[in-house]
Protein backbone atom coordinates (compact mmCIF):
# COMPACT_ATOMS: atom_id res chain seq x y z
CA UNK A 1 0.00 0.00 0.00
CA UNK A 2 1.50 3.32 -1.05
CA UNK A 3 1.62 6.37 1.19
CA UNK A 4 -1.22 8.21 -0.58
CA UNK A 5 -3.58 5.21 -0.40
CA UNK A 6 -2.72 4.70 3.24
CA UNK A 7 -3.56 8.32 4.06
CA UNK A 8 -6.87 8.06 2.19
CA UNK A 9 -7.79 4.89 4.02
CA UNK A 10 -6.75 6.40 7.30
CA UNK A 11 -8.84 9.50 6.64
CA UNK A 12 -11.80 7.33 5.64
CA UNK A 13 -11.66 5.41 8.91
CA UNK A 14 -11.40 8.60 10.92
CA UNK A 15 -14.33 10.25 9.15
CA UNK A 16 -16.50 7.14 9.50
CA UNK A 17 -15.79 7.09 13.21
CA UNK A 18 -16.43 10.81 13.52
CA UNK A 19 -19.68 10.43 11.64
CA UNK A 20 -21.16 8.48 14.57
CA UNK A 21 -19.97 10.74 17.38
CA UNK A 22 -22.34 13.72 16.94
CA UNK A 23 -21.05 17.03 18.30
CA UNK A 24 -17.75 15.72 19.59
CA UNK A 25 -17.07 14.28 16.16
CA UNK A 26 -17.82 17.59 14.47
CA UNK A 27 -15.20 19.42 16.49
CA UNK A 28 -12.66 16.65 15.92
CA UNK A 29 -13.35 16.80 12.20
CA UNK A 30 -12.64 20.52 12.30
CA UNK A 31 -9.26 19.76 13.82
CA UNK A 32 -8.45 17.18 11.14
CA UNK A 33 -9.44 19.52 8.34
CA UNK A 34 -7.72 22.59 9.71
CA UNK A 35 -4.53 21.03 11.03
CA UNK A 36 -3.68 17.44 10.16
CA UNK A 37 -4.15 17.12 6.42
CA UNK A 38 -2.89 19.37 3.62
CA UNK A 39 -5.56 20.72 1.33
CA UNK A 40 -4.62 18.67 -1.73
CA UNK A 41 -4.83 15.40 0.23
CA UNK A 42 -8.25 16.29 1.57
CA UNK A 43 -9.46 17.24 -1.89
CA UNK A 44 -8.37 13.88 -3.29
CA UNK A 45 -9.91 11.99 -0.40
CA UNK A 46 -13.20 13.88 -0.40
CA UNK A 47 -13.49 13.43 -4.15
CA UNK A 48 -13.20 9.66 -3.85
CA UNK A 49 -14.83 8.91 -0.50
CA UNK A 50 -18.59 9.17 -0.04
CA UNK A 51 -18.48 9.21 3.73
CA UNK A 52 -18.80 11.73 6.50
CA UNK A 53 -21.45 13.85 4.82
CA UNK A 54 -23.64 14.15 7.92
CA UNK A 55 -20.73 15.28 10.08
CA UNK A 56 -19.51 17.71 7.47
CA UNK A 57 -22.93 19.20 6.81
CA UNK A 58 -23.32 19.69 10.55
CA UNK A 59 -19.88 21.26 10.70
CA UNK A 60 -20.64 23.67 7.88
CA UNK A 61 -23.93 24.64 9.53
CA UNK A 62 -22.44 24.96 13.01
CA UNK A 63 -22.19 28.76 12.79
CA UNK A 64 -18.40 28.78 12.76
CA UNK A 65 -17.48 28.56 9.10
CA UNK A 66 -14.32 29.86 7.52
CA UNK A 67 -13.00 30.14 4.01
CA UNK A 68 -10.91 27.00 4.27
CA UNK A 69 -13.84 24.85 5.36
CA UNK A 70 -16.01 26.27 2.58
CA UNK A 71 -13.55 25.04 -0.02
CA UNK A 72 -13.15 21.59 1.53
CA UNK A 73 -16.91 21.36 1.99
CA UNK A 74 -17.46 21.62 -1.74
CA UNK A 75 -15.54 18.40 -2.22
CA UNK A 76 -17.17 16.62 0.70
CA UNK A 77 -20.74 17.38 -0.33
CA UNK A 78 -20.32 17.26 -4.09
CA UNK A 79 -23.42 15.52 -5.39
CA UNK A 80 -24.48 14.44 -1.90
CA UNK A 81 -26.37 17.40 -0.41
CA UNK A 82 -29.77 16.38 0.99
CA UNK A 83 -32.30 19.10 1.89
CA UNK A 84 -35.40 18.76 4.01
CA UNK A 85 -37.54 21.34 2.20
CA UNK A 86 -37.39 23.68 -0.76
CA UNK A 87 -39.88 26.57 -0.62
CA UNK A 88 -40.02 27.90 -4.17
CA UNK A 89 -42.23 30.80 -5.25
CA UNK A 90 -43.63 30.29 -8.75
CA UNK A 91 -45.61 33.52 -8.40
CA UNK A 92 -44.11 36.73 -7.07
CA UNK A 93 -46.72 38.37 -4.86
CA UNK A 94 -50.16 37.65 -3.46
CA UNK A 95 -53.55 39.32 -3.80
CA UNK A 96 -54.46 39.00 -0.11
CA UNK A 97 -53.29 41.24 2.73
CA UNK A 98 -53.53 38.79 5.63
CA UNK A 99 -52.77 40.78 8.76
CA UNK A 100 -50.36 38.14 10.07
CA UNK A 101 -48.31 38.14 6.84
CA UNK A 102 -45.64 40.63 5.66
CA UNK A 103 -47.62 41.03 2.43
CA UNK A 104 -50.05 43.13 4.48
CA UNK A 105 -47.52 45.98 4.58
CA UNK A 106 -45.31 45.26 1.56
CA UNK A 107 -48.38 45.02 -0.70
CA UNK A 108 -46.57 43.33 -3.61
CA UNK A 109 -47.98 43.14 -7.11
CA UNK A 110 -48.79 39.67 -8.46
CA UNK A 111 -46.39 38.47 -11.15
CA UNK A 112 -46.23 34.80 -12.23
CA UNK A 113 -42.68 33.58 -12.85
CA UNK A 114 -42.15 32.65 -16.47
CA UNK A 115 -41.32 29.06 -17.35
CA UNK A 116 -37.83 29.84 -18.64
CA UNK A 117 -36.84 31.39 -15.32
CA UNK A 118 -38.21 28.41 -13.40
CA UNK A 119 -36.17 26.09 -15.64
CA UNK A 120 -33.03 28.10 -14.97
CA UNK A 121 -33.51 28.26 -11.21
CA UNK A 122 -34.29 24.57 -10.83
CA UNK A 123 -31.24 23.65 -12.93
CA UNK A 124 -29.09 25.59 -10.47
CA UNK A 125 -30.34 23.59 -7.48
CA UNK A 126 -27.42 21.14 -7.59
CA UNK A 127 -28.34 18.77 -4.78
CA UNK A 128 -28.85 15.02 -4.51
CA UNK A 129 -32.25 14.88 -2.84
CA UNK A 130 -35.01 16.88 -1.16
CA UNK A 131 -37.74 15.46 1.03
CA UNK A 132 -40.42 18.02 0.20
CA UNK A 133 -40.93 20.82 -2.30
CA UNK A 134 -43.42 23.56 -1.47
CA UNK A 135 -44.41 25.59 -4.53
CA UNK A 136 -45.12 28.67 -2.47
CA UNK A 137 -43.46 31.02 -0.04
CA UNK A 138 -45.22 34.38 -0.04
CA UNK A 139 -46.75 34.15 -3.52
CA UNK A 140 -50.15 32.74 -4.50
CA UNK A 141 -49.34 29.89 -6.94
CA UNK A 142 -52.77 29.67 -8.56
CA UNK A 143 -52.00 32.85 -10.50
CA UNK A 144 -49.66 30.70 -12.59
CA UNK A 145 -51.33 29.53 -15.78
CA UNK A 146 -48.97 26.59 -16.42
CA UNK A 147 -49.02 24.61 -13.18
CA UNK A 148 -48.74 21.26 -14.93
CA UNK A 149 -45.60 22.36 -16.77
CA UNK A 150 -44.14 23.68 -13.52
CA UNK A 151 -44.69 20.27 -11.90
CA UNK A 152 -43.03 18.56 -14.87
CA UNK A 153 -39.95 20.76 -14.48
CA UNK A 154 -39.52 19.54 -10.92
CA UNK A 155 -40.75 15.95 -11.08
CA UNK A 156 -39.58 14.96 -14.57
CA UNK A 157 -36.73 17.23 -15.62
CA UNK A 158 -34.84 18.02 -12.41
CA UNK A 159 -31.71 15.99 -11.65
CA UNK A 160 -32.36 15.60 -7.92
CA UNK A 161 -34.64 13.13 -6.18
CA UNK A 162 -37.91 14.53 -4.78
CA UNK A 163 -39.94 13.00 -1.98
CA UNK A 164 -43.16 14.98 -2.51
CA UNK A 165 -44.50 18.23 -3.96
CA UNK A 166 -47.13 20.32 -2.25
CA UNK A 167 -48.93 23.40 -3.52
CA UNK A 168 -50.59 25.71 -1.00
CA UNK A 169 -53.30 28.16 -2.00
CA UNK A 170 -55.42 30.78 -0.26
CA UNK A 171 -58.35 29.42 -2.33
CA UNK A 172 -59.52 32.87 -3.40
CA UNK A 173 -58.31 32.92 -7.02
CA UNK A 174 -60.16 30.08 -8.76
CA UNK A 175 -57.84 29.31 -11.65
CA UNK A 176 -59.30 25.88 -12.36
CA UNK A 177 -58.07 25.95 -15.98
CA UNK A 178 -54.53 25.63 -14.64
CA UNK A 179 -55.20 23.63 -11.46
CA UNK A 180 -57.27 20.76 -12.89
CA UNK A 181 -54.66 19.66 -15.49
CA UNK A 182 -52.07 19.77 -12.71
CA UNK A 183 -54.26 17.46 -10.62
CA UNK A 184 -54.87 15.19 -13.62
CA UNK A 185 -51.13 14.85 -14.22
CA UNK A 186 -50.60 12.82 -11.05
CA UNK A 187 -47.50 14.89 -10.27
CA UNK A 188 -48.96 16.88 -7.37
CA UNK A 189 -48.79 14.98 -4.11
CA UNK A 190 -50.66 17.45 -1.91
CA UNK A 191 -52.92 20.47 -2.32
CA UNK A 192 -53.02 22.46 0.91
CA UNK A 193 -55.71 25.04 1.65
CA UNK A 194 -54.37 27.92 3.72
CA UNK A 195 -56.76 29.69 6.12
CA UNK A 196 -56.79 31.79 9.30
CA UNK A 197 -59.27 32.40 12.09
CA UNK A 198 -61.48 30.57 14.55
CA UNK A 199 -63.70 28.83 12.00
CA UNK A 200 -66.25 31.59 11.56
CA UNK A 201 -66.71 33.73 8.42
CA UNK A 202 -66.20 36.92 10.45
CA UNK A 203 -62.88 35.76 11.89
CA UNK A 204 -61.61 34.44 8.56
CA UNK A 205 -62.36 37.67 6.72
CA UNK A 206 -60.83 39.75 9.55
CA UNK A 207 -57.51 37.93 9.35
CA UNK A 208 -57.47 37.50 5.55
CA UNK A 209 -58.65 40.69 3.82
CA UNK A 210 -59.98 40.99 1.17
CA UNK A 211 -60.66 37.24 1.16
CA UNK A 212 -64.23 35.97 1.34
CA UNK A 213 -65.42 32.96 3.32
CA UNK A 214 -67.89 31.90 0.62
CA UNK A 215 -65.13 31.71 -1.99
CA UNK A 216 -63.01 29.60 0.36
CA UNK A 217 -65.79 27.04 0.84
CA UNK A 218 -66.71 27.10 -2.86
CA UNK A 219 -63.12 26.31 -3.83
CA UNK A 220 -62.72 23.48 -1.32
CA UNK A 221 -66.03 21.94 -2.35
CA UNK A 222 -65.26 21.99 -6.07
CA UNK A 223 -61.70 20.67 -5.74
CA UNK A 224 -62.74 17.94 -3.30
CA UNK A 225 -65.47 16.75 -5.66
CA UNK A 226 -63.10 16.80 -8.64
CA UNK A 227 -60.44 14.76 -6.81
CA UNK A 228 -63.03 12.21 -5.68
CA UNK A 229 -64.85 11.85 -9.02
CA UNK A 230 -61.63 11.46 -10.99
CA UNK A 231 -59.94 9.15 -8.49
CA UNK A 232 -56.95 11.49 -8.16
CA UNK A 233 -54.25 10.58 -5.62
CA UNK A 234 -53.49 14.17 -4.58
CA UNK A 235 -54.10 14.67 -0.87
CA UNK A 236 -56.33 17.61 0.10
CA UNK A 237 -55.18 19.18 3.38
CA UNK A 238 -55.95 22.23 5.49
CA UNK A 239 -53.40 24.52 7.15
CA UNK A 240 -54.91 27.00 9.59
CA UNK A 241 -53.46 29.76 11.76
CA UNK A 242 -55.53 30.07 14.94
CA UNK A 243 -56.00 33.11 17.19
CA UNK A 244 -54.11 32.35 20.39
CA UNK A 245 -53.71 33.30 24.00
CA UNK A 246 -50.15 33.81 25.22
CA UNK A 247 -48.71 32.64 28.50
CA UNK A 248 -45.22 32.90 29.94
CA UNK A 249 -44.15 29.59 28.47
CA UNK A 250 -46.45 28.67 25.60
CA UNK A 251 -49.16 29.65 23.16
CA UNK A 252 -52.62 28.23 23.76
CA UNK A 253 -55.21 27.74 21.03
CA UNK A 254 -58.80 27.09 22.06
CA UNK A 255 -59.50 23.48 21.09
CA UNK A 256 -63.07 24.50 20.25
CA UNK A 257 -61.69 26.34 17.23
CA UNK A 258 -60.04 23.16 16.02
CA UNK A 259 -63.25 21.19 16.48
CA UNK A 260 -65.18 23.86 14.60
CA UNK A 261 -62.81 23.79 11.62
CA UNK A 262 -62.92 19.98 11.46
CA UNK A 263 -66.72 19.97 11.54
CA UNK A 264 -66.90 22.49 8.69
CA UNK A 265 -64.41 20.48 6.61
CA UNK A 266 -66.03 17.10 7.29
CA UNK A 267 -67.84 16.87 3.90
CA UNK A 268 -64.69 17.60 1.89
CA UNK A 269 -62.40 14.60 2.45
CA UNK A 270 -59.60 16.57 4.11
CA UNK A 271 -56.85 14.02 4.70
CA UNK A 272 -54.92 15.93 7.37
CA UNK A 273 -54.92 19.20 9.33
CA UNK A 274 -52.12 21.52 10.37
CA UNK A 275 -53.25 23.94 13.10
CA UNK A 276 -50.68 26.51 14.20
CA UNK A 277 -50.64 29.41 16.66
CA UNK A 278 -50.55 33.02 15.53
CA UNK A 279 -46.91 34.13 15.57
CA UNK A 280 -45.34 37.52 14.96
CA UNK A 281 -44.08 37.77 11.39
CA UNK A 282 -41.67 40.68 10.89
CA UNK A 283 -43.26 43.27 8.64
CA UNK A 284 -46.86 42.16 9.15
CA UNK A 285 -49.55 44.65 10.12
CA UNK A 286 -50.39 42.38 13.07
CA UNK A 287 -46.82 42.71 14.32
CA UNK A 288 -46.82 46.48 13.82
CA UNK A 289 -50.19 47.32 15.37
CA UNK A 290 -51.04 44.81 18.08
CA UNK A 291 -49.67 44.67 21.62
CA UNK A 292 -48.40 41.26 22.69
CA UNK A 293 -47.27 39.79 25.98
CA UNK A 294 -43.57 40.47 25.55
CA UNK A 295 -42.80 38.37 28.61
CA UNK A 296 -43.76 35.30 26.61
CA UNK A 297 -40.72 33.54 25.16
CA UNK A 298 -42.62 33.25 21.87
CA UNK A 299 -42.60 37.01 21.36
CA UNK A 300 -39.16 37.97 22.60
CA UNK A 301 -36.73 38.82 19.79
CA UNK A 302 -34.21 36.04 19.34
CA UNK A 303 -30.46 36.29 19.77
CA UNK A 304 -27.79 35.01 17.42
CA UNK A 305 -28.38 32.08 15.11
CA UNK A 306 -31.91 30.73 14.76
CA UNK A 307 -33.24 27.28 13.90
CA UNK A 308 -34.90 28.51 10.71
CA UNK A 309 -31.69 29.80 9.16
CA UNK A 310 -29.68 26.81 10.37
CA UNK A 311 -32.17 24.25 9.04
CA UNK A 312 -31.49 22.23 5.90
CA UNK A 313 -34.03 24.18 3.87
CA UNK A 314 -33.84 26.35 0.76
CA UNK A 315 -36.08 29.39 0.34
CA UNK A 316 -36.41 30.94 -3.13
CA UNK A 317 -38.48 34.06 -3.67
CA UNK A 318 -40.39 35.03 -6.79
CA UNK A 319 -37.42 36.86 -8.28
CA UNK A 320 -35.11 33.89 -7.86
CA UNK A 321 -33.19 35.20 -4.86
CA UNK A 322 -32.28 32.81 -2.06
CA UNK A 323 -33.67 34.07 1.24
CA UNK A 324 -32.41 32.88 4.65
CA UNK A 325 -35.75 31.80 6.13
CA UNK A 326 -39.55 31.70 5.79
CA UNK A 327 -40.40 34.07 8.64
CA UNK A 328 -39.83 37.34 6.80
CA UNK A 329 -40.61 38.33 3.25
CA UNK A 330 -37.36 40.16 2.48
CA UNK A 331 -34.56 39.73 5.01
CA UNK A 332 -31.52 39.49 2.77
CA UNK A 333 -30.82 38.44 -0.79
CA UNK A 334 -28.29 35.73 -0.03
CA UNK A 335 -27.70 34.76 -3.64
CA UNK A 336 -29.23 34.73 -7.11
CA UNK A 337 -30.43 31.32 -8.28
CA UNK A 338 -30.93 32.74 -11.77
CA UNK A 339 -27.17 32.86 -12.27
CA UNK A 340 -25.50 30.84 -9.49
CA UNK A 341 -25.46 27.22 -8.36
CA UNK A 342 -27.02 26.67 -4.95
CA UNK A 343 -23.92 25.11 -3.40
CA UNK A 344 -21.82 28.09 -4.51
CA UNK A 345 -24.30 30.33 -2.69
CA UNK A 346 -24.32 28.07 0.37
CA UNK A 347 -20.55 27.90 0.76
CA UNK A 348 -19.99 31.64 0.32
CA UNK A 349 -22.58 34.34 0.94
CA UNK A 350 -24.88 32.11 2.99
CA UNK A 351 -22.16 31.39 5.52
CA UNK A 352 -21.20 35.04 5.56
CA UNK A 353 -24.79 35.72 6.59
CA UNK A 354 -24.49 33.06 9.33
CA UNK A 355 -21.55 34.98 10.76
CA UNK A 356 -23.42 38.27 10.60
CA UNK A 357 -26.54 36.79 12.19
CA UNK A 358 -24.54 35.27 15.02
CA UNK A 359 -22.58 38.44 15.80
CA UNK A 360 -24.77 41.36 14.65
CA UNK A 361 -28.36 40.13 14.67
CA UNK A 362 -29.65 43.32 16.31
CA UNK A 363 -28.50 45.27 13.24
CA UNK A 364 -30.32 43.13 10.65
CA UNK A 365 -33.82 44.37 9.70
CA UNK A 366 -36.38 41.64 10.25
CA UNK A 367 -34.04 39.36 12.19
CA UNK A 368 -33.65 41.95 14.96
CA UNK A 369 -37.34 41.72 15.91
CA UNK A 370 -38.07 38.11 14.96
CA UNK A 371 -38.84 35.77 17.89
CA UNK A 372 -37.39 32.73 16.14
Amino acid sequence: MNKKTYKKNNLSKRINRINTEAKEGIYRLREYVAQEFPRNQLEDACDDLKVGTFAFESLLRSGEPNEYLHEIGKFFLKGNLHLSTISFDIVDGCQLRCIGCPNSTYKPKVNPVNIEDIHRRVANINIKEVDRIRLYRYGEPLFHNNLKEVLEIFKVESEFKIGSIVLSTNAQYHNFDSLMPALDSGLLDELSISADGDGTPESYEYYRPPGKWDRLIEFISKVSSYITMNNINTKLTLGTILPTVTTQSKLIADTRMIDKWKKIMQPYNISSYDFRPMLLMPGSSLSDNQTFDTQSDFYKPGNGLCKSVMSKNLYVDGKGFVQPCCHALHVRRIGDLNTTKYTDILFTSFFDFYDELRDKRSQIPGCSVCPQ
